[in-house]
């Protein structure tokens, strides 16, 4: 008799040989890379930088009308302008549907804030302090 862990068992190599196949398989699947939905580069893309630039070009319309070169401080659309241009990299350089979403709420959440800025006295922006004689308490 020959024993079960035995090399002659026809039996035993069946079972080796799927195990190997099922392993192998498994290791393939890990391997493959996930992929995730991605922004098209000719037809969305466009669009995104289109919608970027309209949010830039009416908070640079507020900035140009109320622009104070003597207050502290950064106007919301110095930070909207440098956001876009990360965007407009990340573009290029990953396309990746979430990201480009994240990036668009960014962008927006920002020219909410230039929209709704009055000079001097929005302390949320990156730099901006209020003036000294605002913030004295007697």
């Amino acid at each position: 008799t020959t024993p079960f862990y035995s090399n002659n068992n026809s039996n035993n190599n069946c079972i080796s040989s799927a195990m190997a196949s099922f392993m192998f398989t498994t290791f393939l699947a890990f391997q493959k890379p996930h992929y995730e939905d991605r922004v098209e580069t000719e037809e969305e893309a466009p669009r995104l930088k289109k919608l970027w630039k309209d949010l830039e070009d009416k908070c640079f319309d507020k900035y140009l009308n109320e622009v104070h070169d003597d207050l502290p401080g950064l106007h919301p659309y110095n930070v909207l302008k440098h956001e876009v241009q990360q965007c407009k990299m990340k573009l290029i350089h990953d396309n990746r549907r979430e990201v480009m979403q994240d990036c668009t709420a960014k962008l927006v959440a920002i020219n909410r804030q230039c929209m709704n800025y009055k000079s001097g006295i929005d302390p949320t922006i990156v730099g901006h302090t209020e003036p000294a004689a605002a913030t004295q308490t007697r």
